[in-house]
């Protein structure tokens, strides 16, 4: 998703855009007419409308096309080898009518998510909230950036992310640091890496989340409000975690420095968090009431919150138009931008797609003989899932579709002793180290170019002996608890 701008978050209305190109127009309208489908899907019962959605979004990116990277190419490739072995084996329409509604699932998703972001446009609030979380004191700093990270990671994504870490390398410069040039390096270390971590943890528990939403999808007796209280404890405790290495691993305490005050800085945070404790509130509740998936109802909340948002922020800045001028930021700052999208998408597409055919196209009993015959502890193999995780990110393969096809095979499958829960929580333990060290990782790749760095030293020398710590007591935790 592309960056949250801080100038997007601060000024409402904003500025005219420049007029799309025609295929960016078709792109956006083909991905609408997608995420439509996938609603008379999920929600009215209409497998049809998801096999319908499958080619509009191809359309799409055959519209997005030289807008895509080498990586969204390559899975399409795969993709299309895959159902080639499909047909070659005459189960091509099982395959394709099996995996229709996940393929379409995640880019509708992101599609409404986006939404969600141009009504933050609109909200004076969400500037303010990280100016004043940048310009906490040291003591406290490490720990709001990493809550921060968090809160606007489950909002904005990915968007989220860039705004916090543009925030703080305009808060560190040479003169708050006094003159001393080792002050601003560590400051961009310790803010930098307290973003990130906060933003990583949002894999455990986040409602919004695209990777817990892709886990719950594929791990279908796993629900959302059963897990939240584990999901939570995993975040603080990575959270936690990293603020001790952070003490461990700063230098003596530079002189102290002045820092301005944000008014009506902890009014903007509360705000935020009140986003998102009211959002998945929501979310829940309207689960509970309706009986429907959490995912199913995700679709239709957030765009409705979205719709409100935008309204609300409109209503309270006294503009004249509200409901029109909402509507405008809506299609403007959200659908004309779906086009943006489209690596991300593909991605998306790719891994609910092979999630369900490599499963599908492996034989099941072949798949449980070889781990009978290996006969390893339940713990040991979730914490196996999480290692591949991380260890094909540094080959360059997205966790997202790693994680796709290693869900989808464990929910396929017998393993005595191993809850589902347990194989969500080590997958997602890997994806989020992935997230803090994979130089090829999308998030990181962001975060380092925004501050002159290469990936290598932010994922790494950064954040490589936290992330081998994370994942030394994920392990111990599954081995002592699930010893067979």
């Amino acid at each position: 998703m592309p960056p949250l701008k801080v100038e997007d978050a601060e000024h409402a209305p904003l500025a005219a855009p420049t007029p799309r190109p025609r295929a960016d127009r078709a792109a956006a309208i083909c991905l609408t007419v997608a995420t439509l489908l996938v609603l008379a899907d999920v929600i009215g019962g209409l497998p049809v409308a998801a096999l319908a959605a499958v080619p509009v979004l191809c359309v799409y990116f055959a519209l997005c096309w030289p807008r895509l990277m080498v990586n969204a190419k390559v899975l399409f490739g795969i993709c299309l080898a895959v159902a080639t072995w499909a047909w070659i084996a005459d189960r091509a329409w099982e395959i394709y009518s099996g995996a229709a509604s996940r393929t379409a699932y995640l880019p509708a998703l992101i599609a409404m998510l986006s939404l969600l972001r141009a009504a933050a446009s609109a909200s004076q609030s969400i500037a303010i909230a990280g100016r004043h979380l940048v310009n906490q004191p040291p003591s406290r700093r490490y720990v709001a950036l990493s809550f921060g990270g968090n809160a606007f990671g489950v909002l904005f994504n990915i968007g989220g992310l860039a705004l916090l870490i543009d925030m703080t390398k305009r808060a560190n410069t040479l003169e708050a640091a006094g003159g001393d040039a080792r002050i601003v390096h560590w400051r961009e270390r310790r803010m930098t890496s307290a973003v990130l971590r906060g933003f990583a943890a949002v894999i455990f528990w986040s409602p919004l989340g695209i990777s817990l939403n892709l886990l719950l999808t594929l791990l279908p007796d796993v629900r959302w409000a059963d897990i939240l209280p584990i999901g939570l404890a995993c975040a603080v405790g990575f959270i936690a975690l990293g603020w001790l290495f952070d003490q461990l691993q700063r230098p003596p305490a530079p002189r102290p420095t002045t820092r301005p005050r944000e008014p009506g800085g902890w009014r903007a945070l509360a705000i935020v968090v009140g986003h998102v404790v009211l959002l998945a509130a929501i979310t829940w509740a309207a689960e509970l009431a309706t009986g429907r998936p959490f995912q199913t109802v995700l679709l239709v909340i957030v765009p409705v919150y979205s719709v409100l948002w935008a309204i609300g922020s409109h209503l309270a800045q006294k503009h004249p138009a509200p409901v029109t001028a909402s509507a405008s930021v809506i299609r403007r700052e959200g659908i004309a931008r779906y086009p943006d999208y489209a690596n991300e998408l593909a991605v998306f597409a790719a891994s609910g797609f092979l999630g369900v055919s490599m499963v599908a196209l492996v034989p099941r009993e072949a798949t449980q003989a070889v781990l009978a015959t290996l006969a390893l502890p339940p713990g040991v193999f979730a914490s196996l899932l999480s290692l591949i995780v991380v260890g094909l990110a540094f080959l360059g393969l997205d966790p997202l579709v790693t994680s796709a096809i290693l869900a989808g095979a464990a929910a396929n499958i017998h393993i005595p002793g191993l809850p589902s829960e347990a194989i969500l929580f080590a997958i997602a333990t890997g994806w989020a180290c992935t997230v803090l060290t994979s130089p090829m990782n999308t998030s990181l790749v962001m975060t380092a170019s925004m501050i002159g760095r290469s990936s290598f030293e932010v994922g790494v020398r950064w954040n490589g002996a936290f992330a081998a710590t994370v994942m030394i007591i994920m392990t111990a935790l599954l081995v002592g608890l699930l010893p067979g």
